[in-house]
C-alpha cells in the first residue's frame, strides 16, 4: 500500500508538472514559473432565480437575436408575395407645349390614369407566395428550436452550479 501510495503521489507530481508548464506556455510566462493560488476571500454573488437567468439568456443570445430578424424578413416576404396580387394603379398629368403645327392647339393638358394587373400568371403568385410562406414557417421552426437549445443549456448550467453551490457548502462544513 504504501509503494502504491508512493507510485500515485509521483504520478499526480508529475501530472501538476506538465498542466503547470502548459499553463504558463498559454499565460506566455516562463516554463518553470510556480504559480500560487491566491485564496478567496470574497462572498460568492448571489444565486438568481432560474426564469431570471433564462430570461438574459433569451434576451442577449445572439443567434436567437439573428432567428428574430430572419423570422421578421420572411414575414415580410410573406407580406410582400400577398402585395403582389393588388393591381399597380398610377395617375398622370402632363403638360405640352408645341408650336410646330398651326392647327393643333399650342397648349395640351392631358390627365388620366393607368392600371396594370396581370391577370394570367399561370400560378405563379401562388407558388411564390407558398414558398414565402413556408419560409416564414420554417424561421418560425428555426427560432423556436434555438430557444428550447438555450433553454436547455441554461438550465443545465442553472442546475450545475446549484450542485457546485452544495459542494461547496458540505465542503466548507468539512473543512
Amino acid at each position: 500500500r504504501l509503494l502504491q501510495g508512493r507510485q500515485a503521489l509521483l504520478a499526480a507530481e508529475i501530472q501538476k508538472a506538465d498542466l503547470n508548464s502548459e499553463l504558463n506556455d498559454l499565460l506566455g510566462l516562463p516554463l518553470d514559473t510556480e504559480l500560487v493560488p491566491a485564496e478567496v476571500t470574497e462572498a460568492l454573488p448571489a444565486v438568481q432565480p432560474l426564469p431570471e437567468y433564462l430570461r438574459d439568456a433569451i434576451s442577449r443570445n445572439p443567434e436567437l437575436r439573428g432567428a428574430r430578424e430572419t423570422e421578421a424578413k420572411a414575414g415580410h416576404a410573406v407580406s410582400a408575395a400577398r402585395n403582389e396580387y393588388i393591381p399597380d394603379i398610377g395617375l398622370f398629368i402632363r403638360y405640352t407645349y408645341q408650336n410646330g403645327a398651326p392647327f393643333v392647339a399650342g397648349n395640351i393638358g392631358t390627365f388620366g390614369a393607368r392600371m396594370t394587373w396581370n391577370i394570367f400568371d399561370w400560378g405563379e403568385r401562388r407558388g411564390v407566395l407558398g414558398e414565402r410562406r413556408s419560409m416564414l414557417s420554417q424561421a418560425r421552426e428555426n427560432l423556436k428550436r434555438i430557444e428550447q437549445r438555450v433553454t436547455v443549456e441554461t438550465t443545465k448550467a442553472y442546475r450545475k452550479m446549484e450542485r457546485t453551490r452544495m459542494m461547496l457548502e458540505v465542503s466548507s462544513e468539512a473543512l
